[in-house]
C-alpha cells in the first residue's frame, strides 16, 4: 500500500465491462468511480470481494488494476447459487461472469472462489488482505458473523474494509445496524447513495482531513450522478439510432414492395397486351370468310336437328 499522503487524485476511467452489465443493471454502479479511485490511490496487493454475483463492483476495481497495469491479486469469493436478497439463480450468471472477465480483464489476476466466504478464508493468510469488500447476505447476524470472521485476515496497518447496503432498511437487511456500531469505532465515511455503502481504515489514509472526508461523499454521490445521466443520454441515443436503423429497414421494405408492385405491374401490362393482341386477332377472325362459313353451317346444322327430332 501506498504512504499516508494528502492528495487524493480523481479520475475519469471508462469501466468497459458496462458494455455488458450497464449501470441500471446493478445497485453498486453508483459507487465504481470511488473504487477505481481507491484502488488508484491505494495500489493495494490483494483485493477480496465477498458476494461478487455477476461482477459489477470487482470490475470496477479490476478496470483501474487494468489501467494502471498493477500486480494486484483480485479474489471473488461467491457460491454463483445466489440468496434471498439477490434472489436465486443458476450457472448462467457465473457464466456471464467468467465470460466478461476474460473479455475485457484477460491480462487481470482475478481469482474466483465458488465457495461459501467460511470456506474460503484459509486461502488467505491473516494481517494480508489490503480491501476487503463485505457484500454478502445482508442481514444483521450475517454481515456481523462475516466482518468478525474475515477481520483477522485484513491488514492491520493500512487495510480497509467496505461494506454496501449501508444506509437499505427495508425488508431484514441489517448491514445498516451493524455499521452504526462499527463507523463510530474506525476512521469512516458514508457514502450514502445507491443503498449506502461504508468505507472504514486502519489508519488515517482515507480520508486524513475532515474537510475531505465531509467532501468526498458528496463528490461521489455527484458523480455518480452524472454518470447515471450521461449512461441515460446514451441509452435514449441509442434508442434513436435503432429507431432510425429500423426507419431505414422500413424504408428498404417499402422500396423491395415498390419495386416488387412495379415488376407486378410490368408483368400484368404484358398480359393485358397480350389479352388486348389476342381479342384483336379474334375479332379479325369474326370478320373472315371462315367465320360466316362456320356460322351458316351451325345454323343449317341446327335446322336439321329440329325436322328430325319433329319426324320421330
Amino acid at each position: 500500500m501506498k504512504e499516508k499522503e494528502e492528495e487524493w487524485t480523481v479520475n475519469s476511467p471508462t469501466f468497459e465491462f458496462t458494455n455488458d452489465l450497464p449501470p441500471k443493471s446493478s445497485a453498486w454502479s453508483g459507487h465504481y468511480f470511488f473504487a477505481y479511485d481507491l484502488v488508484a490511490n491505494t495500489k493495494p496487493k490483494i483485493i477480496v470481494e465477498l458476494g461478487t454475483h455477476k461482477g459489477n463492483s470487482l470490475f470496477s476495481f479490476a478496470q483501474a488494476i487494468k489501467d494502471l497495469k498493477l500486480e494486484t491479486e483480485l479474489h471473488g469469493v461467491d457460491t454463483w447459487e445466489g440468496d434471498k436478497h439477490t434472489g436465486f439463480y443458476g450457472e448462467e450468471v457465473y457464466k456471464k461472469f467468467l465470460d466478461i472477465k476474460d473479455k475485457y480483464y484477460k491480462e487481470v489476476n482475478i481469482v474466483p472462489h465458488k465457495m461459501y466466504f467460511d470456506d474460503a478464508l484459509d486461502e488467505f493468510e491473516d494481517n494480508s488482505i489490503d480491501i476487503l469488500h463485505i457484500d454478502g447476505l445482508h442481514t444483521y447476524d450475517a454481515v456481523k458473523h462475516d466482518f468478525e470472521n474475515w477481520l483477522p485476515k485484513v491488514n492491520k496497518d493500512s487495510g480497509i474494509i467496505l461494506f454496501h447496503d449501508v444506509c437499505e432498511k427495508s425488508d431484514d437487511f441489517g448491514v445498516y445496524k451493524l455499521w452504526n456500531e462499527l463507523k463510530t469505532k474506525y476512521n469512516s465515511i458514508t457514502f450514502e447513495h445507491y443503498h449506502g455503502l461504508g468505507v472504514i481504515t486502519f489508519d488515517n489514509l482515507l480520508p486524513l482531513k475532515k474537510s475531505i472526508k465531509d467532501i468526498f461523499p458528496l463528490l461521489y454521490k455527484r458523480i455518480a450522478e452524472l454518470n447515471l445521466k450521461i449512461d441515460k443520454e446514451q441509452r435514449e441515443k441509442q434508442k434513436l439510432q435503432e429507431s432510425h436503423r429500423n426507419s431505414d429497414i422500413d424504408i428498404k421494405n417499402l422500396g423491395n414492395v415498390k419495386n416488387s408492385l412495379e415488376n407486378s405491374l410490368e408483368e400484368i401490362a404484358e398480359i393485358n397486351k397480350k389479352l388486348i393482341k389476342e381479342n384483336n386477332e379474334f375479332r379479325a377472325f369474326k370478320k373472315g370468310l371462315f367465320w360466316r362459313f362456320l356460322t351458316k353451317y351451325r345454323l343449317i346444322r341446327e335446322k336439321l336437328h329440329n325436322l328430325i327430332n319433329k319426324k320421330y
